[in-house]
């Protein structure tokens, strides 16, 4: 009979997982007790292989992602490659911001697309230009519409107290990113716009 070997504190070490922050993800996500340490490190190997990165590195993304370990290599493919066709690009120039912002990968296919037509609604642009902006800003991907919506009226101030056009589809045009920033960042420079 096999014994199997399941996490202790060397295999946390090798996988680069802190006990204390083990102790942290454990309570959120208690189905990773359950896996054997060779099955995480299959899976950081996995995932290091599909984008093409250093063990450690993948390693680095899925700790800061724990959801990423119990996530299926296929699922996560599937994800990259939807996202892709999605924003019709090589799905190899979305890897480094999957590194970046590892909770993308949970993001179907069919979510990007419904943000992509709720922003295009939101900003009042035609769908292939706001596609344009998430190529040129791929941090916005991960913004919730919700969010930029809530946003709009502050950064309308911003541009409204500089003096540039505030009408919704060119705050977003000419300062995508200023979207991405939390309540407090923009405060600060609607204060300093004033």
């Amino acid at each position: 009979m096999t014994r199997r070997r399941y996490l202790s504190v060397t295999a946390l070490a090798v996988l680069g997982i802190a006990v204390a922050d083990y102790a942290r993800i454990l309570p959120r996500m208690p189905n990773l007790l359950g896996l054997p340490a060779s099955t995480l490190r299959e899976r950081v190997q996995a995932f290091a292989d599909l984008l093409g990165v250093p063990f450690e590195a993948a390693a680095a993304a899925m700790r800061r992602n724990p959801p990423l370990f119990l996530v299926a290599i296929e699922t996560i493919r599937r994800n990259i490659m939807g996202a892709a066709d999605v924003l019709q690009l090589p799905a190899a120039s979305l890897h480094p911001l999957y590194l970046r912002k590892p909770r993308l990968l949970n993001m179907p296919p069919t979510t990007v697309q419904r943000n992509i037509a709720e922003l295009a609604a939101l900003f009042e642009m035609e769908t292939d230009e706001v596609v344009g902006l998430l190529i040129r800003h791929p941090a916005l991907i991960g913004t919730s519409p919700k969010s930029m919506a809530w946003k709009f009226s502050v950064v309308r101030d911003i541009y409204r107290a500089l003096g540039f056009p505030s009408d919704k589809a060119s705050t977003f045009r000419t300062f995508p990113l200023a979207y991405t920033y939390a309540e407090e960042r923009l405060q600060q420079r609607l204060l300093m716009a004033q």
